[in-house]
């Protein structure tokens, strides 16, 4: 009788166990890209004086490393640059890591933040939810996660009730009990990712390349004396059937209320903080320059933050320049990437304090 008295107790301290075993050990069924940027967050440095934020396109498009060379030769003195990187447009994490990697580090003098907008139809209505998506739940206090919570501004999409009523929202109790379930799952996933090989650590240079297809150290000036190449032309008919269908940028426009309010609350949190905040939009195939309306709506939206925007890049002379320097619709490809990076290496050496 006593021993089944004692299991429920035992079921329980073992199912702890796991959970803090879990929280340390970090198997989560995630990219491990994330697993880098927490760790990027987390070092024993001083924060760098330029900071990238942004998604893939960002990972493709900044070498680090060679902007950071080419603003200290510049300057004549030495300028450190960093990217914080992750995958997809959801912006709660980037305000979560964001907001570890200031708390740990500091605050850079310049932060370059992309606007990550969604441009997927499919992924459009809901965009805004769950406000903690996984990556948060498995590396970002509670604290912070709950203060996203609090304050968040959805979209409207004409419901009748509160949109803290419909599936998908998380409350406390959920976001607690998800995490729980995710640590619990992690220990138990962490001999397999030995046994498969999958990373289950990051270390040395990969916490600042992050993906083993970003950019860190890739470039040099050589680059910029190469040709612009085109896609083959079956992958460019592929890729551009992808693009004509992604929604317009529209900064203004009503499906843009919770990502304007998240930008906005990223913006305010590293003026706060002393960083100077410029924005830039890291375009898909054939988007060519951005649009006089919609950086006018930039300007509107977010007037302490302004825009380095990328223009000077597109066609001239006869080439097709960044329109068509890309892998796939997306991202870049090694010439695009030396073009942009030297272009904010220019730019950032003129703006830096």
């Amino acid at each position: 009788m006593a021993r089944r008295a004692l299991g429920p107790f035992v079921v329980i301290l073992v199912l702890a166990g796991l959970a803090l075993l879990g929280a340390r050990l970090q198997s989560y069924e995630l990219d491990y890209t994330n697993m880098c940027t927490h760790r990027l967050a987390e070092l024993d440095q001083p924060a760098a004086d330029i900071l990238f934020i942004g998604n893939s396109r960002m990972g493709a498009s900044i070498d680090p490393l060679y902007i950071g060379d080419e603003v200290s030769e510049a300057l004549d003195e030495t300028v450190a640059v960093e990217r914080l990187t992750l995958t997809n447009n959801d912006l709660t994490p980037f305000r979560a890591f964001t907001g570890d990697y200031v708390r740990n580090r500091g605050f850079p003098t310049i932060v370059v933040l992309q606007l990550t907008y969604n441009r997927e139809r499919d992924l459009q209505d809901r965009i805004d939810m769950p406000v903690n998506p996984p990556r948060n739940l498995a590396f970002a206090r509670m604290a912070d996660m709950q203060a996203m919570q609090d304050d968040v501004v959805f979209n409207d999409h004409g419901a009748r009730v509160s949109r803290r009523l419909e599936r998908g929202y998380r409350g406390r109790p959920a976001m607690e009990l998800d995490r729980l379930t995710m640590n619990i799952y992690a220990a138990l996933r962490y001999p397999a990712h030995r046994i498969t090989g999958r990373p289950t650590t990051c270390e040395g240079e990969f916490v600042h390349r992050q993906a083993d297809i970003w950019l860190y150290g890739n470039l040099d000036g050589h680059r910029l004396a190469e040709p612009w190449p085109e896609p083959d032309p079956v992958d460019l008919a592929e890729w551009r059937a992808i693009v004509a269908d992604y929604l317009p940028l529209a900064p203004d426009g009503p499906m843009r209320t919770f990502e304007n309010d998240q930008i906005a609350q990223l913006v305010t949190m590293l003026r706060a903080g002393g960083s100077q905040v410029y924005l830039t939009v890291l375009p898909s195939l054939d988007d060519g320059p951005l649009g006089e309306a919609d950086k006018a709506a930039l300007a509107r939206r977010f007037p302490d933050a302004p825009l380095i925007d990328l223009g000077p890049l597109y066609a001239r002379e006869g080439d097709a320049g960044l329109a068509l320097a890309y892998r796939d619709e997306d991202h870049v490809n090694i010439r695009g990437a030396a073009a942009i990076s030297h272009y904010f290496a220019q730019v950032l050496a003129e703006r830096y304090p």
